[in-house]
């Protein structure tokens, strides 16, 4: 039996952002407000997100308050540790923007995606690079 998102999935691997197809959107998509919570810190989850759309802040609970961060842009993934380590989520990601779109991919679907290009093997790697350097210069 064919499935016609694994056609958009594949797609979507090689091609990157510029597949983006509706289709693609109508399954994976999701619209958050302003200050909606996307990912929210100590919550069990599976999912990565590719931000299509706006910008998200990363905070982190630190005396009984959120402190920021990071910001994450478009074309950005987040949420990525829980495709490799299946632990709690370590930080809660918020739309900063009125509408923040994103692609919602279940572990499953993103090894697909994974699997059928390396470039999603390099991007991880290069965001997870500037993320560690941000949090070294912090220091």
């Amino acid at each position: 039996m064919e499935n016609i998102f694994d056609e958009h999935l594949i797609k979507f691997s090689f091609e990157g952002e510029k597949a983006i197809t509706w289709d693609l959107l109508k399954r994976f998509g999701k619209v958050y407000k302003k200050n909606q919570i996307i990912i929210k810190e100590g919550d069990a989850s599976d999912e990565i997100y590719l931000l299509v759309k706006g910008s998200c802040y990363v905070a982190k609970t630190m005396d009984n308050a959120y402190k920021i961060m990071n910001i994450i842009h478009e074309g950005e993934l987040f949420g990525e540790m829980a495709v490799f380590d299946e632990k709690m989520r370590s930080a809660t990601i918020a739309a900063r923007e009125e509408e923040t779109v994103c692609l919602k991919f279940p572990r499953n679907d993103f090894i697909e995606i994974f699997r059928a290009h390396p470039r999603w093997c390099e991007k991880i790697i290069r965001e997870m690079g500037v993320r560690i350097v941000k949090m070294i210069g912090e220091l």
